[in-house]
C-alpha cells in the first residue's frame, strides 16, 4: 500500500511532486514490483486518485499561483490605500487643504511680491540716506538777547566822574549823600571803528544769506508735492538739507547763523556808543550820528525779515526755510521704519514686521505642501525595495508594481481557469465552482487601467503642489531667497547691490521709475504674477481626493480601497499581512485543510 508522505502539504508544489516521484518509483519494471501492482490492482480506487493526483498537479500549481497573487495583489493595494490616505487625511480632514486653498497660495505669492514692492518702494524713498535728518529750525535770534549785554561801560573812550553832594531830608535830620555821576566819552575814531565793525557784519551776513538762497535756488524751482512732475517730498527735503544743512561741506545754515551773531553783537555794541558823548577831534560831526543811526536801523530790518521765527519776508532764504520746516516737521515720522507701514495679507505691519512675516509664510506654506509632495511620492513610486530597511508589511510598493500585480492576477485567474477547463477530475470540478466565487471585486476594480487613472491623477496633484515650492524657491531679492531674509538688515544689505544713493531722482514720475527698475532688478521672478498655476479649473489636478463625497472627482479605485479596507483594525490587518510571505499565506489560508484517501494526498477546499 502506497503511504502519505509526512507533513504532506498542497500549497507547496515541490512535496506534491516529491509525492508523485514516490508514487512513480513503484511503476519500475514488472520483475521488481509485481507486489506493488497487485497491491494497487486490490485498491483500484486508490489507484484511480492516485492517476488523478498526476493530473491535478498544474491545476493545483495553478491555484496556488492565482491565490499567492491575489495575496500580493491585497498586501500592496491595502499598503497603497495607507498611503494615500495618509495624503488625504492629513491635507483635507486636517488641514482642510483643496483647490481654492492651493490658489490662495498661489496668489499669495504674488501678494508677497507687491509687499516686498511697497517696503522696496518705502525704503528707498523714505529711509534711504534719511539717517540723521531731524526737524529744521531757522535761526531766530532777537535784538534784545544782545543789547542786555553791552552798555557805555563797555565801549567809551573816556569818562568823567563827578561827586556831587545832596541834601536829604529825613525825620530827625537833614543828611548830606555823595553821588557819583559819571559821563561816558567816545572820540569819534572809536566810534568810526564801531561803526566800520557793524557794516562789515551786515555785508557778511548780507552775503550768507545770499550763499544760502543760492544753494537752495535750484530746489526751490522744484517744489514739493505728490504730482508726477513735482519733487518727492522726502527726497527734497533730503537734498535741501544737504543743500543748506549738511554736516560735511558748506553748512549755510551755520554760517547764516555765525553772521547773524556777529551782526548782532556788532549792532549792541553800537548801540550802547549812544550812551557815550561823541567828542570830534576837529569838532564837527561828519554825519557819524546820522550813519549809526542809519546802521542800526538796517540791523533791526534785517533781524525782523530773517531772524524772527514768523517773519513772512519775501525772500528765498525765507520760503525756503520756512518749506524745509514744514516739510521736516510734517515728515519727521516718515523717516522712522518702524512708522512705515505696508500691507500684507489684508493687514497693515511695520516694515521689520512684515519682512519677517512673509518669510515665515513662505516657509509655512513650503513646509505644508512638501509634506504632501512626500506623502503622494510614497503613494507613487512606493517607500523603497527589499534593502531599504523598510519592514516588509509596511513596504509601499509603486503603482506601476501595483498594475503589474493586477495583471499579474487577472492572468493568475485565466490561466488557472483554462486549466480547469481542460482537466477532467473530480478536483477540476471543485476548482471551477471556487473560480466563480473568487474576489471578483478585487480583480474588477484594482486593474491596470485603474491604477494608471489614479497614478495619473496623485502624479497631476503632485504636479501642481510642486508648481508652487518651486515658485517660492524662486523667489530672490538681490541674492537671497525671500524664505532666507529675516531682518531689515538682511533686507537692506541686498537692496544696496541694485540701489546707489547718487541715482536716487528728486522728480516723483522718475522716482518711481527708478523704484521699478531696480526692484526688477532685484526681485525674481520678474514677472507680474510669481505663479500662474495652470489647470485650476481642470478636475484632474483637483488636491482634494474624497473618497466618502460625490462633490469632487476621485478616482474610483481610491474609492473602491477606501470601502474595502476603511474601518478594518490597522494592527489586525497588520497582523495577517506578517502571515503573508510573498503572497502563500493567503494560499495556506484558501487551501486550509488536506487530507489522505487511499494513501494518496488529497485536497479539501472549505
Amino acid at each position: 500500500m502506497i503511504n502519505a508522505v509526512d507533513g504532506a502539504n498542497l500549497t507547496n508544489p515541490s512535496i506534491i511532486k516529491t509525492q508523485v516521484v514516490e508514487f512513480m518509483k513503484y511503476r519500475a519494471p514488472i520483475e521488481l514490483t509485481t507486489g506493488i501492482i497487485q497491491n494497487l490492482m486490490d485498491n483500484k480506487e486508490g489507484l484511480t486518485e492516485a492517476i488523478e493526483a498526476k493530473e491535478n498537479e498544474e491545476l493545483v500549481d495553478d491555484k496556488i499561483e492565482c491565490y499567492t497573487a491575489e495575496g500580493e495583489l491585497l498586501a500592496a493595494a491595502y499598503n497603497t490605500y495607507l498611503a494615500i490616505f495618509d495624503y488625504y487625511h492629513s491635507s483635507y480632514e486636517i488641514n482642510s487643504f483643496d483647490n481654492s486653498k492651493l490658489i490662495d497660495y498661489s496668489d499669495r505669492l504674488t501678494e508677497y511680491k507687491n509687499a516686498y514692492y511697497q517696503i522696496h518702494k518705502q525704503v528707498v524713498t523714505n529711509l534711504w540716506n534719511t539717517q540723521g535728518l531731524s526737524v529744521y529750525n531757522r535761526v531766530s535770534l532777537s535784538l534784545n538777547e544782545y543789547t542786555s549785554h553791552y552798555s557805555a561801560e563797555d565801549v567809551y573812550t573816556d569818562k568823567v566822574e563827578e561827586v556831587v553832594v545832596k541834601e536829604t531830608d529825613s525825620e530827625e535830620e537833614e543828611e548830606e549823600v555823595e553821588v557819583v555821576n559819571v559821563f561816558y566819552y567816545i572820540n569819534d575814531s572809536d566810534l568810526r571803528n564801531y561803526l566800520d565793525g557793524l557794516e562789515e557784519a551786515i555785508e557778511n551776513f548780507e552775503s550768507t544769506i545770499a550763499d544760502f538762497e543760492s544753494a537752495a535756488e535750484e530746489l526751490m524751482a522744484n517744489l514739493p508735492g505728490i504730482e508726477p512732475d513735482q519733487a518727492n517730498v522726502i527726497q527734497w527735503w533730503v537734498r535741501m538739507n544737504n543743500a543748506v544743512n549738511a554736516s560735511s561741506g558748506t553748512n549755510h545754515t551755520d554760517k547764516v547763523k555765525t553772521a547773524a551773531r556777529s551782526m548782532l553783537d556788532a549792532y549792541a555794541k553800537v548801540s550802547a556808543t549812544g550812551e557815550c558823548t561823541i567828542v570830534y577831534n576837529d569838532g564837527i560831526d561828519d554825519g557819524l550820528t546820522s550813519r549809526r543811526s542809519s546802521l542800526l536801523s538796517k540791523v533791526a530790518s534785517l533781524q525782523a525779515n530773517y531772524l524772527t521765527s514768523g517773519s513772512n519776508h519775501n525772500s528765498t532764504y525765507i520760503k525756503a526755510t520756512k518749506l524745509l520746516n514744514e516739510v521736516s516737521s510734517n515728515n519727521i515720522s516718515y523717516i522712522n521704519r518702524s512708522n512705515l507701514l505696508v500691507t500684507v495679507d489684508g493687514e497693515s505691519k511695520s516694515i521689520d514686521n512684515a519682512i519677517t512675516y512673509i518669510k515665515s509664510r513662505l516657509t509655512a506654506i513650503k513646509t505644508e505642501l512638501q509634506a504632501y509632495v512626500d506623502k503622494l511620492t510614497v503613494a507613487i513610486d512606493g517607500n523603497g525595495g527589499l534593502f531599504s530597511g523598510v519592514p516588509k508589511n509596511e513596504r509601499v510598493r509603486s503603482l506601476d508594481k501595483l498594475a503589474d500585480l493586477a495583471e499579474e492576477y487577472q492572468t493568475s485567474i485565466v490561466t488557472w481557469t483554462n486549466t480547469a477547463e481542460t482537466t477532467y477530475t473530480d478536483m477540476a470540478k471543485d476548482h471551477k465552482e471556487e473560480i466563480e466565487v473568487l474576489n471578483k471585486d478585487l480583480c474588477d476594480k484594482v486593474t491596470r487601467e485603474s491604477v494608471g487613472v489614479l497614478k495619473t491623477r496623485l502624479t497631476n496633484i503632485k504636479t501642481q503642489l510642486e508648481s508652487v515650492i518651486n515658485a517660492i524657491d524662486s523667489m530672490e531679492y538681490g541674492s537671497k531667497l525671500l524664505e532666507k531674509i529675516a531682518s531689515y538688515d538682511d533686507f537692506k544689505k541686498e537692496a544696496n547691490k541694485g540701489v546707489e544713493s547718487k541715482n536716487i531722482k528728486l522728480i516723483n514720475s522718475e522716482l518711481d521709475a527708478y523704484i521699478r527698475d531696480t526692484f526688477n532688478t532685484l526681485f525674481s521672478p520678474n514677472t507680474d504674477r510669481v505663479l500662474t498655476l495652470e489647470n485650476t479649473n481642470n478636475p484632474d489636478y483637483d488636491p482634494l481626493i474624497d473618497p466618502k463625497t460625490e462633490q469632487v472627482e476621485t478616482p474610483d479605485l481610491f474609492i473602491y480601497l477606501y470601502k474595502r479596507f476603511y474601518g478594518e483594525d490597522e494592527e489586525e490587518l497588520r497582523k495577517k499581512q506578517d502571515e503573508l510571505d510573498d503572497g502563500e499565506g493567503m494560499v495556506i489560508r484558501k487551501l486550509m485543510k488536506q487530507k489522505t484517501r487511499g494513501g494518496i494526498m488529497v485536497e479539501v477546499v472549505i
